[in-house]
Parts: structure tokens; C-alpha cells; sequence
């Protein structure tokens, strides 16, 4: 049943971050038709950079839940790799809920300025002057794929299925070491090679 439900979330993330990835590509053209506009017909413009802001910004949103599914946020890896395998779980489960208690508290209060925006027929100020509560939709929509997505992050997590954290930084340094202890004269590196010889007034005994 979890693992449906992971899935399922999984699926809801890709898909907003496709929407998202078109709604970036609707708003480089707009802004390439507000060049246009401006400095070859010389016509001005009104709602162009509205727009693009409010796309931008919509798909940052919603592209958040499936920048987290691909640990694409940025983190740590010092603390993680001190610890242990349990260790590393628990940290990741104890960061995961501080997490998802902020991402609650920010979607809530999205939410209520939705619902104000939408009963009160809240307009921007600008001279387009569009009803601010269809923009403000990105935001709780976000915030709560964003959350489904740390519950589906978590209980993968807890069940197994996924790595605490991807430990890129200690990956890396295991192939250096590796590298290093395949390369001739042992494991020592080129640069302490260096100073071992300089330290013998630079002679070289092979």
C-alpha cells in the first residue's frame, strides 16, 4: 500500500515538473515577443512582464517536489558521513519532519491568501490588472506536492527503498582513494611524493 502511494506521489511530482518545464518555455517566448514588439514595432508593452514573473515563479513551485524526489536541494554530506547507517536514517527522518512542518505552515498560509484573493476579486495594480488569486494557486498547489512528497521521502526512507541521503561527497572520495592506491608506488599521492623527495635534498633513489 506505502509503496502505491510513493509511487503515486512520485508520478504527481514528475507531472508538475512537466508543467512547470512548459510554463518556463511559455514565458521565454513571451519574452521574446516582448522584444519584438518593443524595439521592432516600436509598440509598447503592458502585461509581457507580469506574466513571465508569475510563470517563473509558478514553476519554481511547482517544480520543488520533484527537485526534492531527485535530492537536487542542496545539502551537507559532513554530518552523514560521520554516522552510521541508523544514524543517517534518523537524521534524515528528524529533517524530513522539521521540513514538512514548515512546508505545511507555508501552505496554509498560501492557502488563506488564495481564499482571500478569490472571495474579495483581489487585481494586481499594474495596467493588465489580473485577479491575483490565479497566480496565487501555485503556491498552497505547491506547497502540498511538496509535502506529499517529503511523507513519500520519509517512508521510503524508513521502509528501505531509498538511501538517507545520496552521499555523493563520500562516493567521490572513495574513487579518489581508489585511483590513488592503483597508481604506481602505492597509495601515496603525486603532490606528498614531492615533498618526501624534497625533504632528501631532492635525490632521486631508483
Amino acid at each position: 500500500m506505502m509503496l502505491w502511494f510513493i509511487r503515486g506521489v512520485t508520478a504527481l511530482s514528475r507531472i508538475a515538473a512537466a508543467v512547470a518545464s512548459l510554463m518556463i518555455v511559455v514565458g521565454a517566448l513571451v519574452v521574446c515577443q516582448m522584444v519584438f514588439m518593443r524595439y521592432v514595432l516600436g509598440e509598447s508593452t503592458y502585461w509581457q512582464t507580469e506574466f513571465v514573473t508569475f510563470m517563473l515563479i509558478g514553476a519554481t513551485l511547482l517544480a520543488s517536489p520533484y527537485v526534492l524526489h531527485e535530492r537536487g536541494h542542496v545539502n551537507v554530506d559532513l554530518l552523514p558521513m560521520l554516522l552510521g547507517p541508523k544514524g543517517r536514517i534518523a537524521l534524515a527522518v528528524i529533517g524530513n519532519f522539521i521540513a514538512f512542518a514548515f512546508i505545511v505552515i507555508v501552505a496554509y498560509t498560501g492557502f488563506m491568501l488564495w481564499l482571500e484573493y478569490y472571495e474579495t476579486g483581489w487585481r494586481s495594480y499594474s495596467v493588465w490588472a489580473p485577479r491575483l488569486w490565479i497566480p496565487m494557486t501555485f503556491l498552497p498547489l505547491g506547497m502540498i506536492l511538496l509535502a506529499l512528497q517529503y511523507i513519500a521521502q520519509t517512508a521510503a526512507i524508513v521502509m528501505g527503498v531509498e538511501e538517507p541521503f545520496s552521499m555523493e561527497a563520500e562516493q567521490l572520495l572513495k574513487e579518489q582513494s581508489e585511483s590513488q592506491s592503483e597508481q604506481p608506488g602505492g597509495s601515496m599521492p603525486e603532490a606528498k611524493q614531492a615533498r618526501t623527495a624534497q625533504a632528501h635534498g631532492g635525490v632521486n633513489h631508483e
